[in-house]
């Protein structure tokens, strides 16, 4: 960020919008809502590196997304508390790692399509047995995974 700001670039630290009533980035049909990280565990003395992964929600005409990047169970475990969070398409946070797949925050997205995106055996347990059976179980339609269902593309 030094860098950057140093040239003279605007940076922003983003956390949960305080409200809802409007997106926290709308653009050309896409609203963008920031659902995490909550600013008090972002700013933790004690956080680890994926508490302050940006949890964001999508909506373009009837369909929304949930990326959920690299995020903490600590983190989505902010997130699930909330109502209506995903219903739709989520993106399943760290890779399929076992932290980043909170059950409390996959049952509540109730979503219709996972995607998992990874490489077998580029990280030790990534997708975590675990984790794919969470998404699994918890998953109304399907679940893809990259490395064996390739790139996903969905039309809004």
């Amino acid at each position: 960020m030094n860098y950057f700001e140093g040239r003279g670039t605007q940076t922003q630290t983003p956390y949960k919008q305080t409200s809802f009533e409007k997106a926290y980035w709308p653009t050309d049909g896409v609203a963008f809502w920031v659902l995490g990280p909550a600013q008090r565990t972002a700013t933790s003395a004690t956080r680890e590196l994926h508490d302050a992964c940006l949890i964001v929600k999508a909506h373009l005409g009837n369909r929304a997304c949930l990326f959920t990047g690299d995020a903490s169970d600590t983190n989505l475990q902010d997130v699930a508390t909330m109502s209506n969070i995903c219903n739709d398409i989520l993106h399943a946070s760290h890779h399929g790692s076992i932290n980043g797949a909170d059950l409390d925050f996959i049952k509540a997205c109730n979503a219709d399509y996972t995607v998992i995106s990874t490489t077998e055996g580029a990280h030790e347990n990534v997708p975590h047995p675990v984790a794919l059976r969470r998404y699994a179980d918890n998953t109304k339609i399907k679940v893809y995974r990259t490395d064996r269902d390739g790139s996903q593309r969905w039309d809004f």
